[in-house]
């Protein structure tokens, strides 16, 4: 029986790694933010750097969450250059196509703080595939360590 492109979708929405992807999402941004803020607020941390460590701590959150359990790839050690690289290389893609689609937008007259929200739910649903399929794949014959 030939599965429709719409129950797939629903299989997608409901999917546990959807789930715990969105936690992550959410969890890596608090890290991210609440450093900035610490850092800025209380430790007198010039922006610049206080921002860089946040994004940092945030992407080092998000990497190992969505490896170890999201799509748990924990035992893969093999392969764990490999998505560090290919996640880093998504991560630079994303803040070009930000900068660029963020700008482009508020060209248009779509102010930035709604333009940045559109472009997030866009990064949002490609990095997710991509983390799925491509960067935490996980091959059948391959054993977990």
């Amino acid at each position: 029986m030939k599965t429709s492109r719409r129950s797939q979708v629903k299989a997608l929405i409901a999917s546990e790694s959807l789930r715990k992807y969105l936690v992550i999402g959410a969890f890596a941004f608090l890290s991210d933010y609440l450093t900035l803020l610490l850092l800025f607020n209380v430790f007198h941390v010039p922006l610049k750097i206080a921002t860089t460590c946040g994004y940092l701590f945030g992407f080092m959150v998000s990497f190992y969450s969505n490896r170890q359990w999201v799509f748990k790839a924990e035992g893969k050690k093999p392969h764990l250059a490999k998505q560090l690289t290919q996640y880093s290389i998504l991560v630079v893609c994303n803040y070009i196509f930000t900068l660029q689609a963020v700008s482009y937008l508020n060209q248009q007259g779509i102010k930035p703080y709604i333009g940045k929200v559109l472009i997030m739910g866009m990064i949002i649903c490609w990095n997710y595939a991509l983390f799925r399929f491509v960067i935490f794949k996980t091959y059948k014959n391959e054993a977990v360590a």
